[in-house]
């Protein structure tokens, strides 16, 4: 029996094919995203947030060159000097930051398992890995799937509830803000962090997050 095809929102169609939203669906649904958050936070001791987690997923597929064009890096200001802005100097700055930055992402590629790689390889093509991302950010964020909310794991039982249990906030999205302040600020109670709209544009900015999601972010939160 054929597999019913369900009608994507024109906002995911513009994004991404067909397939590669099965996969962020099968993703999604499958809780991967939580799972690997927190194995991931518990290999280095901190909290490591849904960007990072899913920059780290999308790292062991990536050469370090492709990391930075990925994710834009920040090279930083370049001192007006002629010994440094030479080609050789300049081109070697961003190679050392780019191997940095991919060392960085890459050092918990030992934790993944091939099915997260394998999906993404067999539905996913590479130029819609940013797309991608953005999108399995967002997702989860807002517990959904962008078709119908998200299978959660409530009590031992599976729940189509879209709402992620969170111990800093009422849903995933809260307390990933909450965290995102308290840990730049020093503040070892994250509940206690009062979210408004300057914490979610700094986090939009901090991790390249699209606008638009960032809008529907602030709608949910009620801002």
């Amino acid at each position: 029996m054929n597999e019913i095809k369900v009608t994507l929102p024109k906002y995911i169609k513009d994004k991404i094919s067909y397939s590669a939203w099965t996969g962020l669906s099968h993703i999604l649904h499958h809780g991967w995203l939580q799972d690997y958050k927190w194995l991931f936070s518990e290999r280095l001791g901190r909290d490591v947030g849904v960007p990072g987690t899913v920059d780290r997923l999308f790292a062991p597929i990536m050469n370090f060159h492709t990391v930075s064009r990925f994710y834009l890096l920040n090279l930083g200001p370049i001192p007006n000097s002629e010994d440094l802005l030479n080609e050789n100097n300049l081109l070697r700055k961003i190679i050392d930051l780019e191997e940095k930055a991919f060392k960085y992402l890459n050092s918990t590629n030992d934790i993944l398992s091939d099915s997260f790689i394998h999906i993404l390889y067999d539905r996913c093509n590479i130029s819609e890995f940013k797309e991608f991302r953005n999108l399995l950010i967002e997702g989860y964020l807002l517990g959904t799937d962008f078709v119908s909310p998200l299978w959660i794991n409530v009590n031992g039982q599976r729940e189509q509830t879209g709402i992620i249990s969170d111990e800093d906030g009422a849903n995933q999205l809260e307390g990933e803000l909450r965290r995102y302040r308290a840990m730049k600020n020093g503040i070892s109670q994250p509940e206690t962090v009062k979210i408004n709209e300057e914490i979610l544009d700094n986090y939009r900015k901090d991790f390249l997050i699209p606008y638009a999601a960032s809008t529907k972010f602030a709608e949910k939160l009620g801002l």
